[in-house]
């Protein structure tokens, strides 16, 4: 193996400065298999049998000795995150710290003599900041929020760092570490606070001290287990992020009474592997945690006979295990709770899109049971951020507890008592409904929806919501997020803003097959494969969704938003491409040596056809000449059956032929109603 093809692949870093022991550490890779992390353990001059695959990313434990086998080269790509678990030299880090290193180059971190680049590493045990380093050097331990305030904007002028640099450096040794950070500070104006707890991340961060703005996870997973517990929910089944659990652990707090349980799903592509991957794991925690699940008390959760009726013993079987196993879970624990990370979860989503009914049967059994037994389980089924619990921990108390409407006020939920004092909000079950559509099933939106719905409330002394609270907060919320939809559209590519334009127009949804023959008639300048891979895009982005075979906006305050502010006339003009001065209206047809499309002379206010050469063909001088030929004879001829080349040009790199547009049926198509012609026609 390659060392420098490991570093660039892996992004592995030393760790260690000089002089200091070794450091274990954890490296998450990529997907690997057990031969790739052998091999790359030899790079190492680690034990094979210390490379151990975790899941679908591979991890490489063990410890690196102090040795020329740990590579130097500096990690190249934010993606990787370093994850320390044990001990430094100096002082003991918690066994989920994390190690954020990032390279950046140019930027406000740039050196202002030597333009090189930065190396900044953050270590962070989930709640305050424990070291950073630059260049290889300790700029601060366990640094205060005051020496973090250097995240900038613009840089000083050369004759302010200068003079600064002078008047600093007067002061004296006494402040040779300030020097550093003034040095850091020198670079830029503006200067924003630092959070320590927004450090809970799920992944890694381009810019580790940069972390102004990011959501406080752990307090949201926090507050729902708080939430579970306090409606007597003594099992809860969520989704934590793949990145960070035990520290999720430890800042809750919740070691003596919690099973942790930790499951990966990856590759499981049918309801009975993912049922058995979740019983097995489960009874392995619980063995681990040297609790019984033999209890003799056995309930049943009532798995509904539609879902087994119609599937042989095979299929059922694991459903019968899954539920007896929960069952035993939910006795064994009493008012403990369960909590299962449940990795790649989306597996069941795999298994929804494969069958549809097998898919669907999974989630139905998983209500089921929150509604026969609220006290047992909440489930999400697919995981992947703490902000998802959220929005499944809504869906399934909403099952549960619909008939508790004016007890509960699902006010817990997304914290929606906040502008009500003491009152408690009273929503009927439709207009809960009318809500969580509009909000998209976005539990941020939701909350802003909720909020201005508290705010109504609370100015008229009320408590019971009506449809007019509803529409009134609708408007307040509509107008409050004109910015961010803005925004958000203008960072959307222009086919894809088409699309959603496009779907805007029917509140209902489209079928795919509906889209592509609506784009079609209003000849929008995208082909239907081009048009499936976008749709594919917005789906897996989460800006569609698809039920019973329809596409709609996930958000319906965005749907309206984009019906009432950008039209379909608009979109379409937008996602018009040009090739020179002329705008791209549609394809005519492709050959070898290019794409012929219709267009719009913006001089001349008419249609012509644009011939683009073909990308492949831009390094073929022969092709080079015969084009350029082309246009050459072509602009000298004029005979009525033969199209006029009105002009040629270059447009990024590529040549092109404006040509007439002359309407009719293409030969292929001719020759097929018709059969062949006489060679004079």
């Amino acid at each position: 193996v390659d060392p420098a093809g490991i570093s660039r692949e892996m992004g592995v870093v030393s760790l260690r400065q000089p002089g200091e022991a070794a450091l274990p550490i954890v490296v998450d890779t990529p997907a690997a298999d057990q031969r790739w992390l052998e091999s790359v353990a030899g790079v190492f001059s680690i034990p094979a049998s210390a490379a151990l695959p975790i899941g679908e990313s591979g991890s490489l434990i063990s410890e690196l000795p102090p040795s020329d086998g740990v590579l130097d080269e500096p990690i190249r790509d934010e993606r990787f995150v370093v994850q320390l678990v044990g001990l430094t030299p100096e002082r003991d880090i918690p066994a989920d710290a994390h190690l954020y290193r990032a390279r950046i180059d140019g930027g406000p971190w740039q050196s202002l003599r030597h333009k090189t680049s930065f190396e900044i590493s953050g270590l962070a045990d989930g709640t305050h900041l424990l070291e950073v380093v630059a260049k290889g050097h300790h700029l601060a331990r366990d640094p205060t929020p005051a020496q973090l305030r250097f995240v900038v904007d613009r840089p000083v002028p050369y004759w302010l760092w200068g003079t600064i640099v002078v008047l600093v450096g007067l002061v004296g040794t006494w402040q040779r570490r300030h020097l550093r950070w003034a040095f850091l500070r020198m670079l830029h104006l503006r200067f924003r606070p630092f959070d320590p707890s927004l450090f809970d991340q799920t992944g890694p961060i381009d810019n580790p001290l940069d972390l102004v703005g990011r959501s406080p996870l752990l307090h949201q997973l926090e507050s729902t287990i708080s939430r579970a517990r306090h409606h007597g929910v003594s099992m809860v089944l969520v989704g934590a992020p793949r990145v960070g659990l035990t520290s999720v652990l430890r800042c809750l707090q919740v070691s003596n009474d919690t099973i942790v349980v930790d499951v990966d799903l990856a590759g499981r592509l049918t309801p009975a592997s993912v049922l058995v991957t979740l019983a097995d794991s489960i009874g392995a925690a619980f063995e681990e945690a040297d609790l019984d699940l033999d209890t003799e008390a056995e309930p049943s959760l009532g798995l509904p006979s539609a879902i087994v009726s119609g599937w042989d013993d095979v299929m059922s079987s694991p459903f019968q295990r899954f539920e007896s196993v929960i069952a035993r879970a939910a006795t064994a624990l009493g008012d403990g709770t369960l909590l299962v990370r449940i990795d790649h979860g989306e597996s069941l989503v795999r298994i929804s899109e494969q069958d549809p009914t097998l898919g669907a049967s999974v989630v139905v059994a998983l209500k089921r049971w929150v509604t026969d037994q609220p006290r047992v389980a909440l489930v999400t089924a697919v995981s992947g951020y703490i902000v998802d619990v959220e929005h499944h921990l809504y869906e399934l108390l909403q099952v549960s507890s619909l008939h508790q409407v004016s007890s509960l006020a699902l006010a817990d939920v997304g914290d929606w008592l906040s502008g009500c004092g003491s009152h408690a909000v009273l929503f009927a079950p439709e207009h809960v409904e009318e809500v969580y559509r509009w909000a998209g099933g976005h539990p941020v939106i939701v909350r802003r929806f909720a909020s201005r719905v508290a705010t109504r409330l609370a100015k008229a002394r009320r408590n019971l919501v009506s449809i007019g609270d509803l529409d009134g907060a609708l408007q307040d919320l509509q107008a409050g997020s004109e910015p961010t939809f803005r925004a958000f559209w203008v960072a959307t590519p222009r086919k894809a803003r088409l699309i959603l334009a496009l779907l805007a127009e029917h509140t209902g949804g489209l079928s795919l097959d509906e889209l592509i023959e609506n784009a079609h008639s209003k000849q929008a300048p995208v082909v239907e494969v081009e048009l499936r891979r976008i749709v594919d895009s917005l789906l897996k982005d989460g800006r569609l969704e698809i039920h019973d075979g329809r596409l709609t906006i996930a958000v319906g305050l965005f749907q309206t938003w984009i019906a009432e502010n950008s039209p379909i006339d608009e979109a379409l003009e937008e996602s018009r491409e040009v090739v020179g001065p002329y705008q791209i209206l549609g394809i005519l047809g492709m050959g070898g040596m290019g794409v012929v499309y219709r267009a719009r002379d913006p001089n001349r206010g008419a249609q012509c056809a644009v011939k683009v050469m073909a990308r492949h063909l831009l390094t073929d001088v022969d092709a080079q000449r015969r084009f350029q030929r082309e246009a050459d004879h072509g602009m000298t001829l004029d005979h009525p059956n033969i199209v006029k080349i009105l002009g040629r040009g270059r447009y990024k790199g590529q040549s092109y032929l404006v040509v007439e547009l002359v309407e009719g049926n293409t030969l292929r198509d001719q020759i097929r109603a018709h059969g062949a012609m006489p060679w004079r026609e």
